[in-house]
Formats: C-alpha cells, structure tokens, sequence
C-alpha cells in the first residue's frame, strides 16, 4: 500500500490495516501548495534530496520540524518532538500515542525517512492520495482545489470536505463531509474511501 495523506488519516489507515508504513509521508502535516506540487511532480522528484528546518508548527511545548525536499515542497511531522529530557526514543505522550519524544529527534526524523522512502521505492507502487481539505492551519480553498483537480497524471486523489460538489470536478473523488477531524472523516466515510482508493 502506498496512500499518501495531508494529515494523520493516512496513518489512521496504516494501523487499521495493520500494513507497514511504506512511504515517509505518514503522521505529517501537507499544506495544499505542497500536495499540489508533490502530486504534480511526484515521478521526477528527487526524493533523497532533503533538508530539515524547524517548522511553522512549532509551538513552546511542542518543537518540531519538516524536510524541504528537492526544493520543492515541505513536510511537517508535527508528531515527532525535540524534547532534551529523553536520551533514548520515548514512543507516546500525555497528548497522544503517536509522537514521539527524543532528545536527538532530528536524527531520528532524517533515519525515519530515508527508511520508509527505501521502502516506497522497493515497493514501486503508484501512489493513491487521501486529502481532508477543512484541517484548521492547511485548509484547501476552492483555487487550491481546481488547481489538484487539473493535474495531469493518473493518480487516484480523494478529497474529503464540504466546501465543494463532486459535479464541479472531473479528476478528483470528492466526499461531502466536513473534514476537519481525521478520526471522523475516517470513520464515517470508510466505505467509500477505501472503495474508490481500492485500499
């Protein structure tokens, strides 16, 4: 399987499907110019060409980062943390179970990568995109959604938000629902998604 995801609803999936996590862009944040651009150019991409920056989503209590890769786009992993009290990986928070703690989380975060990367090119499965366009802070407007919608290559793209019909569209599979919390949007539209991405 290799479902990429602008959010955590694609690593909702992996674990419901018990799969290993088969590409590096599980458990991340992708705002919508970067999804653009990754499914855009996702056949050209130099994907070992990265670099991690400190990311906007960083907050006092919770420090994180992304890697720019190819100079083209960004992913944030908003669950992987800078945290000086851990020497050895620390797997799961007071907040949730997916973070993880780590004094040296920016080795951590480049190794996490570069494996799971390895393993999407071994694989060499096309890719499938799941999008939830109402997250708050990466929300998908409607120039943004016909900007996706144009694209030019045979990638399967659902887009889950209420902002939009699925008659006003061609290239996307769009579901009526407002998105703005993975855990729903997965729940209440399992059917179809996993219908139309043939997951």
């Amino acid at each position: 399987m290799n479902l990429i995801s602008n959010c955590c609803i694609g690593g909702d999936y992996y674990n419901s499907l018990s799969k290993e996590y088969n590409n590096p862009f599980i458990w991340v944040i992708i705002k919508p110019k970067d999804m653009i651009t990754l499914i855009s150019h996702f056949n050209t991409i130099n994907f070992e060409n990265i670099e991690l920056l400190e990311s906007e989503f960083s907050t006092i209590n919770r420090k994180c980062f992304k890697i720019k890769v190819d100079n083209l786009f960004e992913i944030h992993y908003p669950h992987y943390l800078k945290n000086n009290n851990y020497k050895t990986i620390k797997y799961g928070s007071t907040e949730t179970s997916v973070d993880v703690l780590y004094a040296d989380i920016e080795k951590y975060i480049i190794d996490t990568y570069i494996r799971r990367l390895r393993r999407m090119k071994n694989n060499n499965e096309s890719p499938k995109f799941l999008i939830l366009g109402d997250r708050v802070g990466y929300e998908w407007d409607f120039n943004s959604i016909c900007k996706l919608d144009k694209i030019n290559i045979d990638f399967k793209i659902c887009l889950i938000t209420d902002k939009v019909e699925q008659k006003d569209f061609k290239n996307l599979h769009i579901i009526h629902f407002h998105s703005d919390n993975h855990y729903n949007s997965r729940i209440y539209n399992d059917k179809e998604i996993r219908r139309y991405l043939g997951l």
